[in-house]
């Protein structure tokens, strides 16, 4: 039982990424190789790289979605690979690309079915100028959904906030309001930001290229 070890770690907590590759099932070669990288802790961090270099897939494995192939990846010291899942995850807030939008009301899909705190909610939507009838099913545009996708990240309070290319498609002003709101968010969070565009790599604190 090694529940009780990971409560111990001092958050938000440094990320260290040690000699890891991932590999897809039924893929031959690996979409990541040997990556030893380090984030700092509660700092922002842009991950820049080529389109196909391996962001997503390394964002997937820093949020514990998919586990390492190879290698292994640190909270501080503390291997992720020796802890509980459900801890893991309960420190981990993570938005990837496409944020997935559940068949049911606006305010379940930004609750997650946990407590909302609906003034929250609403001072969110309002930062980010989304106006949305949380009541109702409505569809959303990509633009919309991925703001969703930010502020069920933002909601879910956690030491660790993964961003998977955040403002992609946004325009100059909507972007500046997901950096704003991130700025407001940021104390006492590590965070790492997956991203080509230049308003995010100059927000960040350090840019770390995979």
């Amino acid at each position: 039982e090694n529940g009780g070890v990971t409560e111990k770690i001092l958050m938000p907590p440094s990320i260290f990424i040690k000699n890891v590759s991932y590999t897809y099932p039924k893929k031959k070669s690996p979409a990541i190789r040997g990556v030893t990288l380090k984030f700092s802790a509660g700092k922002v961090t842009a991950l820049i790289g080529e389109s196909g270099s391996g962001k997503s897939t390394l964002l997937k494995l820093l949020a514990g979605l998919n586990s390492p192939s190879d290698g292994e990846i640190f909270l501080n010291d503390l291997p992720t690979s020796k802890m509980q899942r459900e801890s893991l995850i309960s420190k981990i807030a993570y938005m990837p690309q496409a944020p997935h939008l559940f068949n049911t009301t606006l305010e379940q899909n930004f609750s997650m079915w946990n407590q909302l705190d609906i003034t929250k909610l609403y001072e969110l939507l309002t930062a980010l100028n989304l106006s949305l009838d949380i009541k109702s099913t409505q569809k959303l545009s990509r633009g919309q959904l991925q703001r969703l996708g930010l502020i069920r990240a933002v909601l879910k309070d956690t030491p660790i906030l993964i961003l998977d290319e955040p403002t992609a498609g946004l325009d100059a002003e909507s972007e500046l309001r997901v950096l704003n709101l991130l700025k407001k968010f940021s104390l006492r969070k590590t965070i790492i930001i997956a991203t080509h565009r230049q308003a995010v790599i100059e927000f960040a604190d350090v840019v770390v290229e995979i």
